[in-house]
């Protein structure tokens, strides 16, 4: 047997979790390239410990008792065999082996991913632009692969890199687990990618070979200590400057900011790890220089200014520190002044070397270009910007929220991100600093600050699509943070959370709400299996979860509450609340644009009040609405778009409206909430409202509480709810009153169907039934009560199991 096989190991506690006792539940075989699946390469996996660590042990398809080889071909089945065994012998998933026969290679990137918002390091979106092939998230959730066609150069495979992820890459001997978990927006296909990959290689392992030789990769660096790092540095060409930088002096520098950015460039040659830079940088004399440590630390455009400038010195960094003898200059630029790495990833300053290269262009990787300036506003900003390409916004992270930009705030950042080019021309040597300062007044033209705003549009990590938002239910934002309503569990705001809707309420699951529950102890009259049904279906709307299918109907006379409950409720919820118009649900001439339905997309407590007495329910939009399907809708003079609802419809009214249909799919819907009690006039609180919204953190942990229960028991309708909606069914059931007044229902009685339609009208107006029933909903209802329609003599239509009285 050849030589045992493993897939590349997984450290962090997400991955030691994935081998469960059966087949991974997120395979999606469908998204797997075809041309891959096609090859008999595929192996089952499970994870073991092996030397006191998980790891993934492949084993042979077609004997799954027995390891399988990364050089023995019997040891590998089809993709069909591979799943066969894994459902049915408790693996955790399927491999692909990678070999000397195939055009494949992978690229394993770990630790860049957050599991829950599925969010990715900067590093991890350079990486994916760069090689631009069929990528998906691992089993762990942790990280992603790439898969290309190439062959992975000799000098390494596996490496850490400062930035806390750790990248592998093999084209043979090794097996990459697969999940089909694809990453939308990126290739579905698996694309030649060899001199990106030999880049990324040299970039990464440094192996000694011309930087012109193959295009610019993305930018990693070794490991070296602190001390390491500082030793080397002192020992370089440009060592006498460090060190006058390390000591504290600032004379050769136009400022000491000019100094800051100096040395952390210096430092960037050696390390891409912005937190050493940052250590080493608060042992130097520049940070122990008068009140320079205060400024290090200043909050700046929702960073630091340290930070910043830490961001500022990698980015403008052509070259890094590649191991003993790979830098042919040790320390000076060897990449052509004003080459970049794809996608802007590659950048360079001048204070990386202690004499200037030769040759035009500017000094940093980033060109002096409108493109060249989209890349340093996403680089500078790009974590607080997103643009959807749909609504053609863009959005802007508050701290708290994702927010439209309505006040220019992306100008304002675009600004700044010019104002930050003369930096770079103070930081640039003589040749290159004059066109470097001419460029930064040329960018501050209008058509320049468009052209990078318009540019930045598509830069990876910046486009997001509507369904990005909000898309996580069971989130809801606080001022304080962020509620997981899974648990109740408050966690911080996070940006990769995409959150564009607050609560602005304080949640404190220890908050009371005495006076709350009061005022509904007195709207109820203490009708706790009713109050507590209030509280679970209130609990529910917080999530954006319309499993339930209900339409909830507050219904009393005046006075007795209910208007102040929705109002109160859609105060605490801010935006996660709306306000429709009646008329959205009720029935209305057809060729009425539906503005009021697109407006239904992203709240989930969503109210309605007062119903005209006679006005008919739009039932077959209920329905919809009321379910989990799709729901098309435009705005006017707009496209139709389709969104997932996340609304649950309260509508309190003091007049039931008309319910014609009859059915179970209807009925089953409809929750009518009595509110009986009548508050008379001088024991009205005229403020109650504004007291109520005093104990908002209390109501909110209650809701909470709320919704924990819902998700424990279900909504749990009392009999008080199940007898008025029964009783409202019954007052709604006309065709069951003309049944009863002129109907008899036996096995042998019939009637035609033009007979029995004639006598239903009669007796409608009779009855003073403003909108009878149409022949056709006529007979549908009748066939809903299990009564038969067949051709009788002379082949007239005849109903059968019901007949008139009269004959």
């Amino acid at each position: 047997m050849g030589t045992l096989i493993v897939e590349p190991a997984a450290s962090s506690t997400q991955d030691q979790g994935v081998a469960g006792d059966g087949l991974a539940a997120a395979l999606d075989i469908e998204k797997i390239p075809q041309e891959l699946k096609a090859r008999p390469q595929w192996v089952v996996w499970r994870q073991e410990r092996r030397e006191g660590k998980p790891t993934k042990i492949p084993y042979q398809p077609r004997n799954p008792k027995r390891k399988a080889s990364s050089t023995n071909s019997a040891t590998w089945g089809t993709i069909e065999q591979a799943l066969s065994v894994a459902k049915t012998n408790g693996f955790a998933g399927i491999g692909y082996v990678f070999s000397p026969q195939d055009d494949y290679a992978g690229v394993d990137f770990d630790h860049c991913r957050n599991p829950e918002t599925g969010q990715l390091k900067y590093c991890a979106l350079v990486m994916l632009d760069y090689l631009d092939s069929y990528p998906e998230v691992s089993p762990s959730k942790t990280g992603i692969h790439v898969i290309i066609k190439g062959q992975v150069p000799p000098g390494g495979n596996s490496k850490g890199l400062p930035c806390g992820s750790k990248i592998e890459m093999y084209s043979q001997e090794r097996y990459f687990t697969f999940t089909g978990a694809y990453l939308e927006g990126t290739p579905a296909t698996i694309e030649p990618r060899q001199a990106e990959l030999e880049a990324l290689h040299r970039e990464v392992f440094g192996a000694a070979q011309s930087p012109q030789a193959a295009p610019a990769g993305p930018h990693f660096a070794l490991d070296l200590s602190d001390q390491e790092l500082i030793e080397r540095a002192l020992r370089a060409a440009n060592g006498e400057k460090f060190d006058r930088l390390m000591a504290g002096d600032t004379s050769q520098y136009p400022s000491p900011s000019e100094a800051d950015l100096s040395l952390c460039s210096v430092l960037a040659f050696w390390t891409q790890d912005p937190g050493q830079i940052d250590r080493i940088y608060r042992t130097s004399g520049l940070y122990r220089n008068p009140g320079r440590d205060k400024k290090w630390n200043r909050n700046t455009a929702g960073s630091t200014y340290g930070a910043i400038t830490i961001a500022k010195a990698i980015a403008g960094t052509t070259e890094t520190y590649q191991g003993p003898g790979a830098n042919r200059n040790n320390g000076k630029r060897t990449r052509p002044t004003g080459s970049s790495a794809k996608g802007g990833g590659g950048t360079g300053g001048a204070s990386n070397a202690a004499e200037e290269a030769p040759g035009p262009g500017p000094v940093v990787g980033f060109n002096l270009t409108d493109l060249g300036n989209a890349r340093r506003l996403v680089a500078q900003h790009g974590q607080d910007l997103r643009y959807c390409h749909l609504s053609k916004k863009w959005w802007i992270w508050t701290e708290k929220v994702w927010a439209v930009d309505t006040t220019g705030e992306v100008i304002r950042r675009a600004k700044l991100t010019v104002a930050e080019i003369y930096q770079e021309a103070a930081a640039a040597g003589e040749k290159e600093r004059e066109a470097i300062a001419k460029f930064a007044l040329r960018s501050e033209h209008d058509q320049r600050i468009k052209g990078m705003i318009r540019l930045a549009e598509s830069e990876p990590g910046i486009p997001i699509s509507p369904g990005q938002m909000d898309a996580n239910p069971w989130l809801l934002n606080c001022l304080n943070g962020t509620v997981d309503l899974k648990t109740g569990a408050l966690r911080p705001h996070a940006r990769g959370d995409l959150i564009t809707r607050m609560a602005p309420v304080v949640f404190d699951p220890l908050a009371t709400c005495p006076r709350w529950e009061k005022f509904l102890d007195r709207i109820q009259k203490s009708n706790h299996a009713v109050i507590s049904f209030i509280q679970r279906i209130l609990g529910y709307a917080l999530t954006g979860d319309c499993s339930e299918q209900c339409l909830f109907l507050l219904w009393g006379g005046g006075a007795n509450g209910k208007s102040t409950l929705l109002a109160i409720i859609s105060a605490i919820l801010g935006n996660y609340a709306m306000q429709t118009p009646t008329e959205t649900l009720l029935a209305k001439q057809k060729g009425d644009i539906p503005n009021d339905i697109a407006r239904l997309n992203g709240p989930r407590f969503v109210t309605a009040l007062e119903v005209s007495q006679g006005r008919r329910l739009a039932e077959s939009l209920v329905k919809q609405i009321t379910g989990q399907d799709t729901i098309s809708a435009r705005f006017l003079f707009g496209e139709y778009f389709d969104f997932k609802p996340q609304f649950k419809i309260f509508l309190g009214t003091n007049h039931k409206p008309i319910i014609k249909d009859t059915s179970h799919a209807m009925w089953r819907r409809i929750k009518l909430i009595p509110f009986l009690v009548k508050i008379p006039d001088e024991q009205q609180d005229k403020k109650l409202i504004a007291k109520l919204q005093a104990e908002a953190p209390g109501i909110l942990a209650w809701m909470v509480r709320g919704c924990l229960s819902w998700q424990h028991g279900g909504l749990g309708t009392p009999d008080e709810v199940n007898q008025a909606t029964g009783d409202y069914q019954q007052e709604m059931d006309v065709i069951g009153d003309f049944i009863l007044e002129c109907c008899i229902t036996a096995p042998g009685a019939s009637a035609t169907a033009k007979e029995l339609y004639s006598a239903y009208t009669a007796w409608a107006d009779a009855a003073g039934e403003k909108r009878p029933l149409s022949q056709r909903a006529f007979g549908m209802s009748l066939t809903e009560r299990g009564f038969d329609r067949k051709p009788g003599t002379g082949n007239i239509s005849m109903w059968w199991g019901i007949g008139l009285k009269h004959s």
